[in-house]
């Protein structure tokens, strides 16, 4: 039994003359009892029991007191403690003068029947709408904040001042096993989630959030001339007597009309779209003088001065121009998965953005993209990534073998092969970074400015693993300038072992072939190396076995963009581009049956491939182990072999109905701009979504014609950076490597080039001992 020796110590400390231990081993309510029953105590309650008795007619009798001198105004003495009282607590609140003052003339211009400064209420909405359904904003009226103005205040203008203050949301924190966590907290994440969700739910919403924390975010209006770091200390001040932080005001408020400044990285990206631009202009105009006044020119004389290398009206023609249709396959293969992954991303971003914004999420589409079976097309985007190296190797395959004279491999082809490769990349990428720089200085809204964190943090943190494409290394996708530039770094990585590939195919008698089937086995086991030798799990169907948030994002960046893991497919593709090149009659079906069969059986590789991995849950785990890791080594195979056979067939004149639409030149400039669109279209949704001012319900009908906005948005900003960068740098490859057109007809001169706008010969041997870059005339094309 525990000692009473501290309960009679407290009580001796107020009645010292009180004996009450007669035994240590007396209970607390033994100890009691003889309190009551001694003499003194007893006397006491004697003297209190009339007052006890009249307790509550006294209560009675003050406030009737109170009430009365409220109405009669208050006393001088009650006046003067209540002044001081609360000119005490004003100072505790630590206000500055002139914030302190905008709160008094508030009132004055109140008193006197002035409705303005009640819109800093009225615009004001803390509970989100539909909270117990997932809401976690909710911004009250930004634009009525933004308009509230006052010239009165001792000669400033003093204007509505709006900002986000939020609240940490610590239940939708997901559990791990390794953490410890006490069980009050296991039990909040995942059982007492008042939204429902699972904790691998939680985990894969966690590890594609660009926002380290789930916060609830409620919109602010507080008068500019106050700061918002005094506004948060009083907000918490008022809200708990210690001054805990209950809610935090971010910094960055919005004032109407302020004055944007510019960093260093907006200035130069600035100057180089308006340098650019100025070229353009001229060049076009120089270009238009010609053409208005009939007068011909040397075109090789003209790409000397480079005079019309930036010509809008030469470089569009080059867009829509008529090529050869052979491997016109390609580019409206790759715009048409390019426009598929533009409608999925758009219902997926908000997720990337920890859902701000959306109302009633666990009501809308938002959540059944995890368990739904509508989106298992969405869910296997990873293949994607597959497709673009596939179709990327075929393009390698076909121009590295386009000449059938031996070539010299020497150091010196390779360095300048490796030259070529880069700078046919890196005038992609370089108009979506700049972009990427600029867009914080366009837009407006309550959440605008997380923009800046979210994309262009990464781009100055991280911006040289993008410019040197090994971005899709970087361990997480906050740390990746422009997610979509990861599929070109893997598609770099692997095109430098393209040359060392393709010597194989010179064996003769089968033996290069059986070599490249032997390495198409070994970069299937290879890409699950560190799955069976170092238990790294693969995202998202692993989630279960996942440590930390961290390394489900470096999972999901290692499995999907890693150039281990489609090293298979790009075997494969420089296999099919070299059959089209030197070996179109390698398969021998001349009956229809025979050739519709091949057809039906490799079309139905990629759907074997992708209802397979649908059979697999993310958020249940992995109960076939083996089943699953069957189909990790064979999924991207199967759908390279299905879309390698696509291309070939139709590029050797077996796809009939097929072939015919997907060689239709009515859609090759839209597929010349599809890689432009694809670097862009995370850069449009992303400022659709952070310009709201409001909060939404998604919908499948809002998504649709927002996918018809942000696309023809998209393939806009892809045409100018077109028009601006890609094809002068492309004409400049062409004028550094002593390459000219000697036709002056721009019309009438045959660039060899895939369906995605890059000339099938950019890829090839550019010096001239080695295969060199031609660009034929009519009369000497080699038609593809």
């Amino acid at each position: 039994m525990h000692s009473n020796k501290s309960y009679v110590k407290s009580i001796s400390r107020y009645a010292p003359n009180l004996n009450l231990l007669n035994d240590k081993n007396d209970t607390k309510i033994e100890v009691f009892s003889r309190i009551l029953n001694h003499p003194l105590v007893s006397a006491l309650l004697v003297k209190l029991e009339p007052k006890l008795a009249n307790f509550s007619e006294n209560i009675k009798l003050n406030l009737k007191d109170l009430l009365s001198e409220a109405k009669e105004g208050l006393s001088g003495d009650s006046a003067q403690q209540i002044r001081q009282t609360a000119m005490t607590f004003i100072e505790n609140l630590d206000l500055s003068p002139l914030c302190l003052m905008s709160f008094v003339m508030m009132k004055r211009d109140l008193s006197s029947g002035q409705l303005w400064p009640l819109k800093f209420i009225d615009s004001l909405s803390i509970r989100p709408l539909g909270l117990l359904e997932g809401t976690f904003s909710s911004f009250g009226l930004y634009d009525e904040c933004l308009d509230i103005e006052n010239d009165q205040f001792l000669g400033l203008k003093m204007r509505g001042q709006y900002c986000l203050a939020k609240r940490s949301a610590r239940f939708m924190e997901p559990v791990f096993e390794s953490q410890e966590h006490n069980i009050k907290a296991n039990i909040s994440s995942t059982k007492l989630n008042p939204f429902g969700l699972d904790n691998n739910m939680l985990k894969l919403m966690k590890s594609v959030n660009y926002f380290k924390k789930a916060y609830f975010r409620f919109g602010l209006c507080i008068p500019s001339t106050c700061s918002p770091k005094e506004i948060n200390r009083v907000i918490n001040k008022l809200m708990t007597p210690k001054g805990q932080q209950i809610f935090e005001i971010e910094k960055e408020c919005k004032i109407k009309n302020r004055e944007i400044k510019r960093n260093a990285y907006q200035r130069t990206a600035q100057s180089i779209l308006i340098t650019l631009t100025l070229l353009v202009i001229m060049s076009t105009a120089v270009e238009f003088y010609y053409n208005y006044r009939r007068t011909s020119f040397g075109r090789k004389k003209v790409i000397n001065k480079s005079l019309l290398i930036f010509s809008a009206i030469s470089n569009t023609n080059l867009l829509f121009r008529k090529d050869p249709k052979r491997l016109n396959t390609i580019g409206t293969i790759i715009w048409l998965f390019v426009s598929l992954e533009f409608v999925g991303r758009s219902y997926v971003q908000p997720i990337f953005y920890s859902m701000i914004g959306l109302l009633r999420p666990n009501k809308s589409i938002a959540r059944e993209y995890f368990t739904s079976k509508k989106f298992f097309w969405i869910r296997n985007s990873s293949y994607s990534m597959t497709l673009y190296i596939l179709l990327s190797a075929i393009v390698l395959g076909y121009n590295i073998t386009a000449d059938k004279r031996k070539a010299k491999y020497s150091p010196l082809y390779y360095l300048k092969y490796i030259v070529n490769r880069y700078l046919s990349i890196f005038r992609r990428i370089i108009g979506p970074i700049l972009l990427i720089y600029l867009i914080p200085l366009i837009g407006d809204g309550p959440i605008w400015h997380y923009y800046e964190p979210v994309h262009v943090a990464p781009c100055k943190n991280n911006l040289m693993s993008s410019l040197l494409l090994y971005s899709n290394y970087m361990p997480g996708f906050d740390q990746i300038c422009n997610l979509p530039s990861a599929t070109f770094s893997a598609i770099f990585q692997l095109s430098l072992l393209a040359p060392l590939i393709l010597l194989l195919v010179k064996l003769k008698h089968y033996i290069g072939y059986s070599i490249l089937a032997l390495l198409v086995c070994f970069g299937c086991f290879f890409s699950l190396t560190r799955r069976l030798f170092t238990d790294f799990p693969i995202a998202p169907f692993e989630v279960t076995k996942m440590h930390s948030i961290e390394q489900i994002s470096h999972s999901f960046i290692y499995y999907l963009g890693s150039a281990e893991q489609n090293l298979s497919t790009l075997i494969i593709g420089l296999l099919v581009g070299y059959l089209i090149r030197n070996r179109p009659d390698i398969i021998k079906v001349n009956s229809k049956h025979g050739l519709l069969f091949m057809w039906c059986a490799f079309l139905a590789l990629p759907q074997i491939a992708s209802y397979w991995s649908d059979t697999f849950k993310a958020l249940k785990g992995i109960h076939n182990e083996t089943n699953f890791l069957l189909w990790f080594l064979s999924g991207r195979v199967m759908w390279a072999l299905g879309y390698g056979w696509i291309v070939f067939a139709c590029s050797t004149n077996r796809g009939g109905i097929i072939q015919r639409i997907l060689t239709n030149e009515t859609i090759q400039p839209l597929s010349r701009l599809a890689f432009g669109i694809y670097l862009n279209h995370i850069n449009v949704i992303s400022i659709r979504l952070f310009a709201i001012k409001q909060t939404y319900f998604l919908t499948h009908s809002q998504i649709f014609e927002s996918v018809i906005i942000d696309y023809a948005i998209a393939v806009l900003i892809a045409y100018i950076f077109y028009i601006l960068i890609e094809c002068p740098i492309y004409h400049l490859i062409k004028i550094i490597c002593g390459q000219y057109v000697n036709d002056s007809n721009v019309g009438n001169t045959v660039y060899e080039r895939t369906g995605n706008g890059e000339s099938v010969r950019d890829h090839e041997h550019i010096v001239r001992e080695n295969i060199e870059i031609k660009v034929f005339a009519n009369k000497n094309s080699d038609n593809l």
